[in-house]
């Protein structure tokens, strides 16, 4: 048995706990400055070099790098480095993943283990490596959820393998760099998502909207490809897809039976990799969401990415996730085009019932004939050189097919009546717009054109009926189709007059403009009256 002498553990504590304490610090530095780095607000903020640079202050290394992966090219690029030269980082900066790599970064080891297999990759790295003088490597895996980003490498130019307790040190760092990448990653999550809702609300073009919506997936996903397939009589047909990877011709859906197996199923599956090959180029394989479009349509939402790249579950209960969204989004459109047909029908229904309504008061006097659908055209037309929107022109167009609907408690003999009205028949006249919106009143879905039928004979002066509103308190539909009702009756005849000439009824019109009518409404009238009568 031997003894120590009390004297020399002392003076070996004396030598030793100051470097433990030197090395903790030096970590702690190294930590301190990579969190700082991670918990900036955008991920472009983050300067990897400086974090890398700080890493050999902790492992004594003669160079490092920090690449990270690209399923869709299959590819690793250096994004930081330090200690290696130019050349190598011109001839090596993006490299091909070898498939035995996949295997050595979950297990953390040497890039380049001492039996390593034949692989071109690993041809260019073992000649690199020898060029510049590489005795050792470690290359440690950065993954996100157990999704691989990418990996921490380093290397010495001396024969020494890297301790079990360096590469846990590496470890901690890689960790710490994918917890940090992680809340960059589910807010791209996040925001996918909120853009994909935000589209729906856009409805433009599905071709485009779908396209927009994969661009999206590939991104969430991080993946190198993605596609929509629809069921049509036992047939995959393609609706959209984006990448390369996956083949675009129509698949007989009897060749793949996981997918009819499943065609109902509520979860996202892996597809295995040999039947993954009838949809896609060989070396990737698939996940499948089943979509439920409307009624008995089926289809499925299918990503493409690298057969060694690993989708976790979370992934799969993501891509359900997307798959019921766009399925639901199928429905509504579905349901949406299904409504448009039946209110187009309903619209044009109602079109013809008002101009029915419309003709039938019109038939009273030959004087009066077509004179509301006129009023109608023109008006229309008018809100649309405004600039108004479709709503606000239908319920015009409503109004003034309506317009005089309350002459139909007039007498004919009024109506007909070639001389001058006498106070009585005036006042009868008059009441036509307030018999008019009592009749409308009782009609559901065209109440909101109440205001514009009562207000189309007041005056921009006050001088009007039957309210003597004035000015704006006008509405501003009532007051452009007080200009076009009176434009429209002067260049038709009436019983008491023949009818006036367009210049006549021009020169009428600017005459009253700012007492009886909106002066700038008649300026932009008259500014535009060929587009708008025609």
């Amino acid at each position: 048995m031997f003894l120590v002498s009390t004297d020399r553990i002392s003076v070996i504590d004396r030598i030793v706990i100051p470097l433990r304490i030197t090395l903790m610090e030096r970590l702690a530095s190294c930590l301190y400055n990579l969190l700082n780095q991670l918990n900036r607000r955008q991920e472009e903020e983050i300067d990897w070099h400086r974090i890398i640079e700080g890493i050999p202050a902790v492992i004594p290394c003669d160079g490092g790098a920090i690449r990270f992966y690209n399923p869709i090219t299959n590819k690793l690029s250096i994004i930081a480095s330090f200690g290696l030269p130019r050349e190598y980082l011109k001839r090596l900066r993006e490299v091909e993943m070898p498939e035995v790599g996949w295997t050595i970064i979950k297990e953390g080891g040497p890039l380049i283990p001492k039996d390593y297999r034949i692989h071109p990759a690993y041809q260019a790295w073992k000649r690199e490596f020898e060029r510049i003088g590489i005795k050792t490597n470690v290359v440690v895996g950065i993954f996100i959820d157990g999704k691989f980003l990418g990996f921490l490498s380093l290397v010495r130019k001396k024969d020494l393998p890297f301790k079990r307790s360096e590469i846990k040190i590496i470890r901690i760092i890689a960790g710490i760099i994918a917890k940090g990448l992680s809340r960059f990653y589910h807010l791209r999550i996040e925001a996918s998502l909120y853009d994909f809702f935000h589209r729906i609300r856009a409805r433009y073009g599905y071709r485009r909207f779908f396209r927009d919506v994969l661009a999206m997936i590939v991104r969430c996903f991080n993946v190198n490809g993605a596609g929509i397939f629809i069921l049509e009589q036992k047939l995959l047909k393609p609706l959209s897809i984006l990448g390369d990877t996956l083949y675009t011709q129509p698949k007989s859906i009897l060749d793949l039976p996981e997918l009819l197996e499943n065609i109902d199923v509520r979860n996202a599956f892996l597809l295995d990799p040999e039947r993954s090959e009838q949809l896609c180029r060989s070396g990737n394989r698939l996940a499948v969401a089943p979509l439920l479009l409307h009624q008995d349509h089926r289809g499925f939402l299918i990503l493409c990415f690298p057969k060694y790249y690993l989708l976790t579950n979370d992934d799969l209960a993501l891509l359900h996730i997307w798959s019921s969204a766009i399925s639901s989004y199928f429905a509504t459109i579905h349901t949406l085009r299904r409504v448009e047909r039946e209110r187009g029908r309903m619209v044009r229904f109602t079109d013809d019932l008002l101009r029915s309504l419309a003709t039938g008061m019109e038939l009273r006097t030959p004087h009066f004939r077509n004179h509301a659908s006129d009023v109608a055209r023109y008006s229309v037309n008018f809100a649309r050189r405004l600039g108004w929107n479709e709503s606000r022109i239908n319920r015009l167009r409503t109004a003034a097919l309506l317009h005089d609907i309350g002459k139909i408690v007039i007498p004919d003999q009024i109506l007909n009546k070639p001389t001058r009205l006498s106070e009585w028949e005036w006042r009868m006249v008059k009441r036509h717009p307030i018999v008019g919106t009592e009749i409308i009143e009782g009609v559901s879905g065209i109440k909101s054109i109440l205001p514009i039928i009562r207000h189309h004979h007041e005056n921009y002066d006050g001088t009007g009926y039957p309210d003597g509103l004035r000015g704006r308190k006008i509405p501003t539909e009532s007051r452009l189709l007080a200009i076009v009702d009176t434009y429209q009756a002067l260049i038709s005849s009436r019983p008491y007059r023949p009818a006036h000439t367009k210049r006549e009824a021009r020169r009428i019109i600017e005459e009253q403009s700012g007492s009886r009518f909106d002066p700038q409404l008649t300026r932009f009238f008259l500014d535009n009256l060929n587009h708008i009568t025609r």
